[in-house]
């Protein structure tokens, strides 16, 4: 017998999942189906106004509406006010159900507010519709993918039924995969680093090294970092993965320190997000004073997208790290930002000229004569300068040239693993 709920008499989940595969799987081709996820909206408001009963007896007559939809071929209430309804779409299209149970479920709220129900808490009902078309997929799938749909309907209010767009939830799976991915590196020690050295244009000797941080699958797969650094950025995981990053980095600082080898300044990449933390300097000291690293071995490495926004959280974060002797490394100078608006201002220490303005700037006489122009202002106003992404020796003859002492990119090294840098360091050692 199937489990049904005690309030409402509908389905379980897990009833409504049987009962659906056995639906769809004796089905002759007869009828065509959707599946639809709904909820009223400030539902903890009435439970909170009214009490738990009167909650209850919305939540029973939501369910006695549900099921006597023309359309509902069998429903579950999941938790609370969210219901899954298996729907027939015979005859009409996934837009003219989404129009239909718009209408409807506005009905519903308006008869009850004509009966004096809940007129003191502004509620409508949340519905969104998912067409199935594979039935080889399972109940389970059609069922996430409408209640996702109904997800991003949240907040919207002109109270229109959604409907299900696959693209959008490409997006929303890739999202999950990603922070499930960096979750399983961080507890499974899959969090690399790489060193990419930083020469001088003068000796030709490694000063310096970035370091970027890499995560693996558990296949041994390295993730791009562009597929999971802006899903970390929006699921506030970011944090998590640049402080993973700096102990790895100063962990081997501080054995090859203990090797008596002789180490060169390390710039760590930091989300502008951590510049809002109020824990976020306390935290790379605190790292930096377990490990033993000097302080003039630390650099922090920042966008030049961070100054677009003139807060003050920034720049005192920024500032006290200075104060504690981290050097700020400002990177991709002149990427397309108004760069010289902040330079009378930016709390830096190392400006890196961004590799496509070089590389583009370097292919004409003009472009030339703006880098060489750059390169000597910023170092008159008392910054370093480096010159990143250099891959070939012209390019690297020209920007020294021009003035520049320092640069990084693949005509010198790629990112290498932290034992291949180690033998670069003992090599100029």
């Amino acid at each position: 017998m199937k489990e049904m709920d005690s309030l409402t008499g509908s389905y379980t989940l897990k009833s409504f999942i049987e009962k659906c595969s056995e639906i769809l799987q004796n089905d002759d081709g007869q009828h065509t189906y959707a599946m639809a996820s709904m909820d009223i909206s400030n539902f903890r408001f009435i439970n909170d106004f009214y009490g738990m009963d009167e909650a209850d007896q919305l939540v029973v007559a939501f369910s006695d509406y549900l099921k006597n939809y023309k359309r509902t071929v069998v429903q579950a209430r999941v938790v609370g006010d969210q219901f899954r309804i298996l729907m027939y779409l015979d005859g009409i299209s996934i837009n003219e159900l989404a129009e239909e149970l718009t209408d409807s479920n506005g009905r519903f709220c308006k008869d009850m507010q004509l009966q004096g129900k809940y007129s003191d808490v502004a509620w409508f009902i949340y519905s969104a519709v998912y067409e199935i078309t594979d039935k080889t997929l399972s109940v389970r799938t059609y069922i996430d993918k409408s209640h996702y749909a109904k997800k991003l309907a949240k907040g919207n209010l002109d109270r229109k039924c959604a409907i299900y767009d696959e693209s959008q939830y490409k997006d929303y799976s890739h999202t999950i995969d990603m922070i499930k991915l960096f979750e399983d590196a961080y507890a499974n020690d899959r969090i690399y680093v790489e060193f990419q050295p930083k020469y001088s244009m003068i000796t030709g000797e490694i000063i310096g090294a970035e370091v970027l941080g890499r995560i693996y699958d558990d296949k041994g797969q390295k993730v791009m970092p562009g597929e999971f650094i802006p899903v970390l950025e929006k699921a506030r995981l970011i944090s998590k993965f640049d402080m993973a990053v700096m102990n790895k980095t100063f962990e081997y600082m501080r054995k090859w320190l203990d090797e008596g080898i002789k180490v060169v300044p390390v710039s760590v990449n930091v989300s502008r997000v951590q510049l809002f933390d109020d824990t976020f300097v306390n935290r790379i000291i605190k790292a930096r004073e377990k490990y033993d690293i000097p302080e003039e071995l630390v650099e922090i490495e920042i966008t030049e997208s961070v100054f677009l926004d003139e807060t003050d959280e920034k720049f005192q974060s920024i500032g006290e790290l200075r104060k504690q002797g981290v050097r700020i490394d400002l990177d991709d100078f002149g990427s397309g930002y108004s760069s010289l608006n902040i330079m009378g201002y930016v709390p830096a220490d190392i400006i890196k000229l961004d590799c496509g303005f070089v590389r583009k700037s370097l292919k004409t006489d003009a472009g030339k004569t703006i880098v060489e122009c750059v390169i000597n202002m910023l170092k008159r106003a008392g910054f370093e300068v480096i010159c990143e992404g250099i891959e070939t020796e012209d390019e690297a003859r020209q920007i020294a040239d021009f003035g520049c002492l320092m640069a990084q990119g693949f005509y010198f090294d790629r990112p290498m693993p932290p034992e291949n840098f180690q033998r670069k360091l003992l090599k100029y050692s």
